[in-house]
C-alpha cells in the first residue's frame, strides 16, 4: 500500500470483507487486495499505520470473517467503525454504480465514513465477545438442523409447511415440541422419543 503524507486531516479507509479477501479503498489510492488470513492482515495493517493519521476504517461486519482484522487493528488502536450494510450501499448506487464488486463496496463503505463520520465503536469486553460467540454457534445449531436430520421433527415439520404455515411459523413450532420433548426427558430419563 502506498502512503501519502500530505497535508490530509484524516484518512478514511473502506474494507470491504469476505472469507478469503480484504478490499482496501483509500482516497487518492488504487483499491488494493489483501487476503484474508493470518499473514494477509500482518501485511495490511503496518500499511495501515503507516497512513496519515487519525486513519478511520469503515467496514461491514463480515459474518464472523471480520473478527481476526478487528482484533488486530484494536490491538495496534487503529480505530474502527462498523456499519450496517444497508446505510452504506446506497453511496456507491447514488453514483449510478449498479455493479455489486468488492472493490466497489471498498469505495461506498470510504464514501459513507468521509461524507457521515460515524462514531468509532469501543471493543467489545471479551465476556462480551466470548458470549456473543455462543449466541452465534447456537443459532448455528439450531437453524433448521433437527427439521433435516430428526425424523419426527422433520415430518412434523414438513406436515405444517404443507398445511400453508410459513416456514418461520413452522420452525418455531419445532423449537416449541423439541423444548417440550427435552422437558420430558429432564423429568423421566426413561422416556422415548419415537
Amino acid at each position: 500500500m502506498k502512503t501519502n503524507r500530505s497535508a490530509v486531516a484524516s484518512a478514511y479507509v473502506g474494507i470491504d470483507i469476505s472469507k478469503d479477501s480484504l478490499d482496501v479503498d483509500v482516497a487518492g489510492q488504487g483499491p488494493e487486495r489483501y487476503a484474508n488470513t493470518a499473514a494477509g492482515i500482518a501485511e495490511l495493517v503496518p500499511a495501515l499505520a503507516r497512513l496519515p493519521a487519525p486513519v478511520r476504517l469503515i467496514c461491514e461486519p463480515g459474518g464472523g470473517y471480520e473478527r481476526d482484522l478487528l482484533e488486530a487493528l484494536r490491538t495496534e488502536k487503529i480505530p474502527v467503525r462498523p456499519v450496517n450494510a444497508a446505510r452504506a450501499r446506497p453511496f456507491p448506487r447514488a453514483r449510478s454504480l449498479l455493479a455489486k464488486t468488492d472493490a466497489i463496496a471498498a469505495a461506498g463503505l470510504r464514501e459513507y465514513g468521509e461524507l457521515l463520520r460515524p462514531a468509532v465503536l469501543a471493543a467489545p469486553a471479551p465476556l462480551r465477545q466470548r458470549l456473543a460467540e455462543f449466541v452465534r454457534r447456537r443459532e448455528q445449531l439450531v437453524r433448521l438442523v433437527a427439521t433435516r436430520h430428526n425424523p419426527i421433527l422433520k415430518a412434523f415439520y414438513q406436515r405444517l409447511v404443507a398445511a400453508g404455515k410459513p416456514e418461520k411459523l413452522a420452525l418455531a413450532a419445532v423449537m416449541r415440541k423439541l423444548a417440550v420433548l427435552l422437558n420430558r426427558l429432564i423429568k423421566n430419563p426413561r422416556f422415548k422419543l419415537a
